[in-house]
């Protein structure tokens, strides 16, 4: 079976901080940084990233290096 290359494909994703606890929704993943949905203060220490992707899960630990703030969404993470 050939497969349409011009078709069409949406997946499902959902982007995640777990941090002390609490679970923070992401707008945006990138290499070394995201960006919280909605901006909030949250200090340098060990998290959690979760990218969901067609409901399968893969979760990664990191370390915030750069911590967001109630003024900036953007926050700096390394591998934990």
């Amino acid at each position: 079976m050939r497969r349409n290359l011009n078709a069409p494909f949406s997946a499902s994703v959902e982007l995640y901080l777990h941090v002390a606890g609490e679970c923070f929704e992401l707008g945006q993943l990138g290499p070394g940084f995201a960006l919280l949905r909605v901006a909030r203060a949250i200090e340098a220490t060990a998290a959690v990233i979760e990218v969901i992707v067609d409901q399968a899960s893969t979760r990664r630990p990191v370390r915030l290096t750069r911590p967001s703030t109630t003024l900036s969404r953007r926050f700096e993470f390394e591998a934990a």
